[in-house]
């Protein structure tokens, strides 16, 4: 059953008076005390990621992104030729999936792509691999009707979906350059030190084939999770630290592009998606800003 999802639920300028307050308060407070993040920091990267994937070691806690073939179907449509995709920062591979169902789903497109992910983290990397092994054999039970003889004996082949460990603010992935037909970069460039964002960008950029796609998305700026921050957390620009030790920044629209642009990407799309929950038991709306991109290499 296709997903309904809505990414306009309000307008942004409903975000600034809070927005601004809170940034005013976290400033103001922060000037004299604050420990600003150095791109050299070990302990911002694998460590902590290692131990929160220790902590959270089961694949249900990031759930699928069932939003990626509706936010993104550019990259859905590429399952029709021969294509290979990468998600980056994949966790248990909550974007990886959803093109995995849509793939096992549509029969002129089994066998026509390849699958590519990494992570700072061995933990994380470990965990999807026993998740692709679980696809396999679910794989073969769910499509026993619709799929050839040959497929169901094979499954989803181990190489079909290759894992590394790979920090992509030091160096490109492993893999041949100019070999990617599409990128998701989905809620992991936040985690990095803003001063990495442009080499990892690059880097990036350098596997993607000519007319390649990025697909983008993250935290935006005065997102509700931003303001729930406390003022000791605030590490400059619009960058916090959480409590386990890992970085969230929230992007800003026009900063975001001037990004992008300068890193080599044409932009297709850049804007804010913002949407709205309402929590029924506290009697609350939830209201989260996210930053939307759709990027080409040209």
């Amino acid at each position: 059953m296709a997903v309904s999802y809505f990414d306009s639920d309000f307008d942004f300028e409903e975000l600034l008076a809070d927005g601004e307050e809170f940034m005013k308060t976290v400033t103001n407070s922060s000037a004299s005390s604050m420990v600003v993040i150095e791109h050299d920091d070990e302990s911002i990267g694998a460590p902590a990621w290692n131990d929160f994937h220790t902590n959270h070691s089961t694949a249900n806690f990031f759930r699928p992104k069932r939003y990626i073939p509706t936010e993104f179907p550019q990259a859905l449509s590429l399952l029709q030729s021969p294509s290979t995709f990468l998600e980056v920062g994949c966790g248990a591979g909550a974007a990886l999936f959803p093109i995995l169902k849509a793939r096992s789903e549509n029969e002129n497109a089994v066998g026509v792509c390849k699958c590519v992910a990494i992570d700072v983290s061995y933990v994380a990397v470990d965990l999807l691999k026993g998740e692709v092994e679980k696809w396999n054999e679910k794989l073969k039970e769910k499509l026993k009707e619709k799929l050839k003889e040959k497929r169901i004996e094979e499954g989803l082949k181990k190489e079909d979906v290759e894992c590394f460990v790979c920090d992509i603010s030091k160096a490109p992935p492993p893999i041949p350059p100019s070999s990617i037909t599409c990128i998701f970069l989905i809620f992991c460039l936040s985690s990095i030190p803003p001063s990495l964002f442009l080499p990892s960008l690059k880097n990036l950029h350098t596997c993607l084939k000519k007319g390649g796609l990025l697909c983008f998305r993250d935290y935006g700026l005065y997102d509700m999770t931003m303001l729930r921050f406390k003022k000791e957390q605030y590490k400059g620009g619009k960058t916090f630290r959480r409590g386990d030790g890992t970085l969230s920044t929230f992007f800003e629209v026009e900063e975001s592009r001037k990004m992008f642009e300068e890193a080599g990407f044409e932009i297709v799309e850049c804007r804010y998606a913002l949407v709205e929950n309402f929590n029924r038991k506290k009697g609350v709306r939830l209201r989260r800003c996210f930053l939307h991109a759709f990027l080409r290499k040209v």
